[in-house]
């Protein structure tokens, strides 16, 4: 993909987030990603463990909720920055024009 073909890529992103936002969105989001394939990764290898299912379960268990944990900051984070775009783009809007949706965070 050629440099310009990636800018305009980019450009329905930048209508929504203002440029100073786009890169802490990004890396906040590459941060989710990695946590991710991290928990994918323990899941797997527990699977591939040779102990007891009951065991297994409740490790699994316990694996799932520490992944919760730690992606929460990082989902409050972006959905703070997707309300402050919507906040701001309510109030520059004149009438009845319809919000987007585009980060929805839960």
């Amino acid at each position: 993909m050629t440099p310009a073909a990636a800018t305009q890529d980019l450009e329905p992103l930048r209508r929504f987030y203002p440029d100073d936002v786009q890169p802490l969105m990004q890396a906040l989001l590459g941060t989710l990603a990695n946590l991710d394939l991290e928990h994918q990764y323990e899941l797997e290898r527990l699977e591939r463990s040779t102990m007891r299912a009951g065991l297994k379960r409740d490790i699994a268990a316990k694996l799932k909720s520490r992944h919760q944990v730690r992606r929460a900051p990082y989902v409050d984070h972006l959905h703070a920055l997707h309300v402050r775009r919507r906040v701001v783009a309510g109030a520059g809007r004149s009438g009845g024009e319809p919000e987007s949706d585009l980060v929805r965070c839960t």
